[in-house]
């Protein structure tokens, strides 16, 4: 178990404090800290013992907590350092601590700017004390920005050179993190950050037990759908169906995840569920030429002729002497080209 007595876990969560809980108790699985703070608005179901949770007024929006992080953060922080965290991202290995990391005042993991500013992602990050101190001196009250490029990017140059805050280099922040550029594998830095990159350390149930607990709000953001896709080209199939599947339950026309739905049901060989997925993209989009050459080849597989021979007509419908279609339609008829043109077209 790795001791890090100058560094305090701290995870700020008005939305999803539950699993904000899980992502501070994996951490807390390969270290102990000087302490671990839980700052929220509302009980977390499950408290794992050793987290303090202090309430704090709720914060509503991104800006609140992009302000809160700027203003406030440094007043429930008395260790030298703190550990920030959400709960999508956590330490996963230990292995990968240096003690020189504590020797900056900022260490995320790095972007992809190309201007000197890349470091970095304040998801999992560590911040000294004196760096949360000195944040406020910017007098951010409000910014739409969010409050690691607040810091990071436009704040950086006055933070070096009024208070000397000494942030990571690049190959630093690779050991210390990851989360948009992945890390180089076999060898994991210390921590992550972000949904998409999830897929790496959760299990069929840890997957199922997280999305259970999230708002559905989180849900519906864009990086879940990121996960299905990332479930898919890793052949996880079974769990991109659950994730998508668990996306339609909030948002039932979502045309991403039905598109990915259908497409991790045909690899996990749930014929039914695919059909069922298409059909709902052909009503939200009956145009769509692509869905009708789904659906036509779909049916079409399972001997189902009249219902793929009826797709097919409505695509020529949209895409007149399409070639390829008239094929299928020939193939699947038994007739010539000619005359399934010509009842495709009895103008």
């Amino acid at each position: 178990m790795l001791s890090l007595p100058r560094v305090s876990l701290v995870c700020v969560d008005c939305v999803n404090p539950t699993a904000a809980v899980i992502a501070m108790r994996r951490s807390m699985d390969q270290c102990t800290f000087a302490r671990a703070v839980l700052l929220t608005d509302e009980s977390p179901k499950t408290v794992t013992p050793g987290i303090d949770v202090i309430p704090i007024s709720r914060l509503a929006s991104r800006e609140a907590y992009s302000h809160f992080m700027l203003n406030h953060l440094g007043q429930f922080v008395s260790s030298d350092y703190a550990l920030v965290i959400q709960w999508d991202g956590y330490v996963v290995n230990a292995g990968a601590w240096s003690d020189g990391f504590l020797d900056y005042d900022y260490i995320g993991a790095k972007w992809w700017h190309k201007d000197g500013c890349n470091v970095g992602n304040g998801g999992f990050s560590l911040r000294s004390k004196r760096l949360l101190d000195a944040v406020k001196s910017l007098g951010v009250r409000s910014s739409i920005l969010n409050e690691d490029d607040v810091i990071c990017r436009i704040g950086r140059p006055a933070l070096e050179a009024r208070h000397g805050i000494r942030f990571a280099p690049e190959s630093v922040a690779d050991q210390f993190a990851f989360e948009r550029i992945a890390p180089k594998e076999p060898v994991l830095p210390f921590g992550f950050h972000g949904l998409f990159n999830m897929w790496r350390f959760l299990s069929s149930t840890d997957l199922q037990d997280l999305f259970l607990l999230l708002d559905p709000r989180t849900i519906a953001y864009v990086e879940t759908l990121e996960l299905v896709q990332q479930y898919i080209q890793q052949k996880r199939y079974q769990e991109a169906v659950w994730l998508a599947s668990r996306v339609l339950v909030i948002n039932r026309d979502n045309i991403a995840a039905l598109r990915l739905l259908s497409v991790a049901a045909f690899h996990a060989g749930r014929m039914s569920l695919v059909g069922e997925s298409l059909q709902k993209l052909h009503r939200i989009d009956p145009l769509n030429a692509d869905y009708l050459a789904d659906l036509g080849d779909l049916a079409a597989a399972a001997k189902q002729t009249s219902e793929a021979s009826n797709y097919y007509r409505k695509l020529l419908a949209i895409k007149p002497n399409d070639g390829a279609t008239l094929d299928k339609l020939r193939r699947l008829c038994g007739a010539t080209a000619e005359m399934v043109e010509a009842s495709s077209n009895p103008g």
